[in-house]
Order: structure tokens, then C-alpha cells, then sequence
């Protein structure tokens, strides 16, 4: 038998089960990246020796005890072989809800940027409609002044008065 197991070495595996509670399992220990960063935090208590123990993993098993009591069931049927631990499977199984969250993060990022494309869209839109609107308006003032000015021009033209003008 081992003196120190495999598992009980990978401490930025056991890092990042830390940081996974924390980040994600504040609300429930449900999801099952929270249910295997619970199990592996747990697993290293148990099985790994107390002087090779990370004092992260200590406070958030003492932080997450309770609420991840569910989560600490033992789902074995049969006598437990540390030995036997797999941490291939383990890091399988943490890169399998990694790639899940990776996927999940990129359809939100997708739903957003299709939500800002339309609004730029509504929002050039409304800024062309609007300078549409101005050059409407100025050449509508300078066909005003253009006629004013023929009248006042025809005015003249006849001899009138300037104070007859319109």
C-alpha cells in the first residue's frame, strides 16, 4: 500500500474543487460538478495523510458540511478500497463539468451578443430615421425662403410698395 496516494498529490485538483464550491454550490450542492468537488475534498480528508492536508480543503469541507450533507451520502454497496481510487476518472469526470459550464457560458455569451446586434440595429435605425427627418426639415426651410424670396422678387418686379410686401 501506497503512503501517499495519487489523489492526495494533485492539490491544484483539489484547488479547484475548492474553488467550485465556493463559485458555483452557494445556492445548492445539487449539480453534479458540486456534488464531485464536495466528493473530492471529502475523499482527500479521508483518505490522504493529515500533514500532506491543504488548509483550503479543511475550511470549505467546515463551510460546506451542512450544506452538502446531502451530497456526502456514501453511494458505495460494497467495502471502499481507497487504492482504488481512479483520479484519471476523477479528472474525467471534473473535465466533463468543466466542458458543460465552457458550453453553457458560450450560449449565454451568444444570446447576448444577438441581443446587442439588435439593439445596434433598433439604434442605427432610429439615428438614420432621424437624420432623415433634419434634411427634411432643412430643405423644407429653404424651399420657404426660396419662395418667399421669388414673391417678395415679383413684388418688386410690379412696383409695389416695400411696406405692401407680404
Amino acid at each position: 500500500m501506497n503512503s501517499v496516494r495519487p489523489c492526495c498529490t494533485d492539490a491544484d485538483a483539489l484547488i479547484e474543487a475548492v474553488h467550485t464550491l465556493y463559485a458555483e454550490c452557494s445556492i445548492t450542492c445539487g449539480l453534479d460538478r458540486c456534488k464531485s468537488a464536495f466528493w473530492s475534498l471529502l475523499a482527500a480528508r479521508d483518505v490522504c495523510p493529515k500533514d500532506s492536508m491543504l488548509t483550503t480543503v479543511e475550511t470549505a469541507l467546515n463551510d460546506f458540511g451542512e450544506h452538502c450533507a446531502e451530497s456526502a451520502c456514501n453511494s458505495v454497496r460494497s467495502p471502499y478500497d481507497p487504492d482504488a481510487v481512479n483520479c484519471v476518472d476523477l479528472a474525467a469526470q471534473r473535465q466533463g463539468a468543466l466542458d458543460e459550464e465552457v458550453a453553457r457560458r458560450k450560449t449565454e455569451d451568444d444570446k447576448k451578443a444577438q441581443t446587442f446586434v439588435i439593439a445596434v440595429g433598433v439604434s442605427v435605425t432610429a439615428v438614420a430615421t432621424l437624420v432623415v427627418a433634419v434634411v427634411v426639415a432643412v430643405v423644407m426651410r429653404e424651399r420657404r425662403r426660396a419662395a418667399t424670396f421669388v414673391s417678395s422678387a415679383n413684388h418688386l418686379a410690379e412696383n409695389r410698395a416695400f411696406d405692401e410686401l407680404p
